[in-house]
């Protein structure tokens, strides 16, 4: 009796081996577009937050006060001012030297522009009353990105 050996066929080894390529190949290109789609959903995120974060809290700020709402200038740019008629003070909102502030004041005393609490970093903000009981924001971003939201308040 004779014993049969296996003879080994180097087109099983070659197909082994372009499949397990294949398959690392594959692999590869599906971390390379995850690596690519996080990165964008980062920088996305990244341009959007100043805009977003900006309105919305220039936004709960008007919502929360008490008293009238008017535009006004503080040195040479647009500022928001939002009185509270039971503390008889003033709140500034305005952009100075490249960042969004708020200054909070006894209504009479003199506004120094310099003197408010830094916000965001911000290139402009436009406060615009659009009609009655309705402020339009207009937010410039550091990127050059414009950012707006209209605003409805009790007049």
């Amino acid at each position: 009796m004779k014993i049969q050996k296996s003879r080994e066929h180097v087109v099983d080894y070659l197909f082994v081996l372009a499949l397990f390529f294949a398959f690392a190949l594959c692999t590869f290109a599906v971390i390379f577009i995850g690596i690519k789609v996080y990165s964008q959903t980062v920088t996305h995120m990244n341009e959007n937050y100043v805009g977003r974060t900006a309105t919305t809290y220039v936004t709960q700020k008007i919502r929360s006060t008490s008293g009238p709402i008017t535009i006004t200038e503080v040195g040479d740019t647009k500022a928001l001012s939002l009185e509270d008629t039971e503390d008889q003070t003033r709140t500034l909102i305005y952009a100075w030297q490249g960042t969004l502030k708020e200054l909070t004041i006894k209504a009479p005393d003199a506004i120094t522009p310099g003197a408010g609490q830094d916000i965001l970093p911000v290139d402009a903000f436009v406060p615009t009353l659009a009609g009655t009981g309705l402020l339009e924001l207009s937010i410039t971003d550091g990127t050059g990105r414009h950012h707006w939201r209209f605003v409805a308040f009790n007049p």
